[in-house]
């Protein structure tokens, strides 16, 4: 109703119960019914009208929705062809060609789209969406609403590249669980079932990660932490009190192994190698200049050989406690330099070899032949079974030189879609307690109130903002109908205790991931949910403490994982720091889209 008309009608009834002349009365009283009767037929002829454009409204936005799900189709098929490895033109004939080709979303949805402008370069080549078409039908008319995405007097498409991706290409990133192009650090107590590469690492006390670590520059831990792979840096590795490692360790610079360490396999630096109080390495010892060991409460004990170009040197600590090799320690030479073996005070070995002098301190032995190209000098009461007659440099065993670690760069994608120029559909989108679906489209800024449930289904999303910050918010995903990518131009930040749920069909049914054990989550189950999530942003990403996670997450700065998070995915920062504080669970998954998009820069 007008303003006018409700003014009017007031005032007639106010003068009804005003007047105090009775025929003036039942003049205003007729006038108030008549005015009444025009007021009500109005409103009556307005609201369908009005039901009808809201009607047409939402109709306009579920075309569109629907036209962005054939776009979504098309690129997903693409991606599924492209991991195949199925050629470009059997791809189009899939696709149908340049046929229009239609499909039924239900509840009289739809969408139609035309491929052409089709250009081949052997198995791989380029071609645009002609034609794109949302609609939905209008039940009463039989007409039907549309959005057109592409044709229709709307032009082209930006040319969409088609290229199979090689084998050799494509997975080499799927056994890398957390990447960053600047640096890495695991917090105390972090749980990893896969390897981690950065420029350099740090892995906080009590952490266990199943697989390898990789760094650049350095590779650091501190105490009590177990490795199930290898350690290989391209510069230092420097460990710390009571730690296990279970596979070898490469670095180009220099080895430090802290005191109770126990490394399985082998050592392999290209500088020195320095073994500490009651460590104990498996294997051998591979230096390009020093190794020196110390004794102390317990015994090193080197199951198999040292080899160094530099000195040999046994600090011992008694002849309670002797610092022993059960192999041979061969000394070379830097340059023209000889090296030197030195046994210390009680320490013990099989055989040595040495390009310069051999020197047994008070009790030490030498079981088997001390041979050397200088000269053998015995302490009190130390002993050897034989010495060489004569020195040869064929007896010295050169050691191995450490494998330079293979670093990969951060991926670039195969394809140029990630961040389409596109205005949003909805500016702002605040996720509410009662819960707000979201279905795949372009949006501004998508947040998150006090208690806010989102929940995300199949298909691509492009956001401006993606704050999700209201305390204790709920994620809820379902894939049952494909794979759902996100990608975000500006920051990515996550509440505390905030937490994903697994959906179908009917969101009211959910499993949460934080209600089931750690054995649970990686069940196949799982597996599949995660590899079917992808969240990138161009900017940083934010986790509060206590959160959970499923999928990959990429991101071109800094990835700040709080406290306490469990992820069920994989993280990639290209130019910044993965960052995390203290009990990190993590299990790596990798996405489908990135097995198929990443490649090397």
């Amino acid at each position: 109703m007008g303003t006018g008309c409700y003014c009017m009608f007031k005032e007639v009834l106010r003068r009804v119960f005003l007047s105090r002349a009775n025929g003036s009365s039942l003049l205003w009283a007729i006038g108030a019914l008549v005015l009444l009767s025009v007021v009500g037929a109005t409103v009556a002829l307005m609201s369908p009208a009005a039901l009808q454009s809201k009607l047409e409204q939402e109709a306009g936005m579920r075309a569109y929705y629907n036209a962005n799900a054939g776009l979504n189709y098309i690129l997903g098929e693409q991606q599924a062809e492209q991991l195949n490895q199925t050629n470009f033109s059997d791809f189009l004939s899939k696709m149908g060609g340049s046929s229009v080709v239609s499909y039924d979303l239900g509840a009289g949805g739809k969408f139609s789209y035309r491929l052409g402008n089709a250009v081949s370069n052997g198995s791989n080549g380029t071609y645009q969406v002609t034609s794109l078409v949302g609609a939905v039908e209008n039940t009463v008319g039989g007409d039907a609403y549309g959005y057109v995405v592409y044709g229709g007097g709307k032009g082209n498409s930006s040319i969409i590249s088609y290229s199979v991706i090689s084998s050799a290409q494509k997975g080499l990133y799927n056994n890398i669980e957390v990447f960053s192009g600047i640096g890495l650090s695991i917090g105390n107590d972090a749980v990893l079932d896969s390897n981690v590469m950065a420029a350099n690492v740090t892995i906080g006390n009590n952490a266990n990660i199943a697989g390898s670590i990789i760094g650049n520059t350095y590779v650091k831990t501190n105490g009590y932490v177990t490795i199930g792979g290898d350690i290989c840096s391209n510069g230092y590795v420097e460990t710390s009190n009571a730690s296990v490692y279970k596979g070898n360790i490469y670095a180009q610079d220099y080895v430090k192994i802290i005191s109770n360490v126990r490394v399985s396999g082998s050592v392999y630096a290209g500088g020195y190698v320095t073994v500490g109080n009651a460590a104990i390495v498996s294997q051998d010892i591979n230096s390009g200049n020093y190794v020196s060991l110390t004794g102390g409460t317990y015994p090193q004990v080197q199951a198999a050989n040292i080899k160094a170009n530099g000195d040999i040197t046994f600090n011992g600590n008694g002849t309670n406690n002797p610092t022993m090799i059960s192999g041979t320690a061969y000394a070379n030479k830097i340059g023209t330099t000889k090296s030197n073996i030195d046994l210390g005070s009680a320490a013990k070995i099989p055989n040595t070899y040495a390009q310069g002098n051999i020197t047994l301190g008070s009790s030490a032995s030498v079981t088997g032949i001390a041979c050397c190209g200088g000269a053998l000098s015995l302490g009190w009461n130390a002993t050897v079974g034989s010495q060489c007659s004569s020195f040869s440099d064929s007896y010295i065993v050169i050691p191995t030189s450490p494998t330079k670690c293979n670093m990969l760069t951060a991926p670039k994608h195969a394809d140029s879609s990630n961040f389409p120029a596109a205005s949003p559909s909805l500016t702002n989108v605040a996720a509410s307690s009662s819960g707000t679906i979201l279905a795949p489209g372009v949006y501004g800024t998508v947040s998150s109130n006090w208690l806010g449930k989102l929940y995300l289904t199949a298909g691509t999303y492009h956001i401006n903002k993606l704050d999700l910050t209201g305390d204790q918010t709920k994620l809820y995903l379902d894939v049952s109908d494909g794979d759902i990518t996100i990608f975000v131009t500006g920051t990515v930040s996550l509440s505390n205790l905030f937490s994903v749920y697994i959906t179908g069909k009917n969101p009211s049914t959910n499993t949460s991931l934080t209600n089931a054990s750690v054995s649970s989550l990686i069940s196949a189950k799982e597996t599949a949910i995660a590899s079917k999530v992808y969240l990138e942003t161009m900017k940083t990403v934010a986790f509060g403490n206590k959160n959970t996670w499923i999928g990959t997450i990429y991101s071109e700065g800094t990835i700040n994982l709080g406290n306490q998070p469990l992820i069920i995915g994989a993280l990639y920062s290209r130019s910044g720091t993965v960052d995390q504080v203290n009990s990190q669970s993590l299990y790596f998954v990798m996405s489908d889209y990135a097995t198929v998009n990443w490649v090397p820069e």
